[in-house]
């Protein structure tokens, strides 16, 4: 990988967030940023409604790079005005954890679930845990709850 030209790898991940076979489009291609990434997939917003994940995969250069939009992740279950709005991201095994001013919500391919309803502080998960990858800790004042899930597959 050649870490000298950013600008390729910008514009790789900008063509990969916005899919030509999508609906909903950004404003401005110019105006995405990345929110989270977890296990090499990028959370992308335009700020305001607009959101996509992207697949970093280890492609040779003319794969480019393997950065593609990420085909688990369907255009149903993005929830753009929450991916906006979000203060921090963590990593978790089928997604991400997503945690804003007033909410505490889960994206996976399944779609955006949402955790609210007391104030939690702050929030903990797990990457690197081999049994506890689809875990969080959510911290309040007076408790902490542990949260695992499990995703099955779209059989079930």
């Amino acid at each position: 990988m050649d870490h000298q030209k950013p600008v390729q790898i910008r514009s790789d991940v900008r063509r990969a967030a916005v899919p030509a076979n999508r609906r909903a489009k950004p404003v401005s291609t110019d105006d995405l940023y990345v929110v989270g990434n977890s296990n090499y997939r990028l959370l992308v917003s335009d700020g305001k409604d607009y959101a996509s994940v992207v697949d970093l995969g280890f492609g040779s250069q003319s794969e480019k790079r393997g950065i593609a939009p990420s085909r688990s992740f369907g255009e149903a279950g993005l929830n753009g005005r929450i991916v906006a709005s979000t203060l921090s991201t963590q990593q978790l095994d089928s997604g991400f954890l997503l945690q804003g001013f007033d909410y505490l919500a889960v994206m996976t391919s399944r779609g955006c679930f949402d955790f609210s309803g007391s104030d939690i502080l702050r929030t903990r998960s797990f990457p690197r845990s081999l049994r506890h990858t689809d875990s969080f800790a959510a911290i309040a004042n007076d408790f902490v709850d542990l949260v695992g899930f499990i995703e099955l597959s779209r059989e079930y």
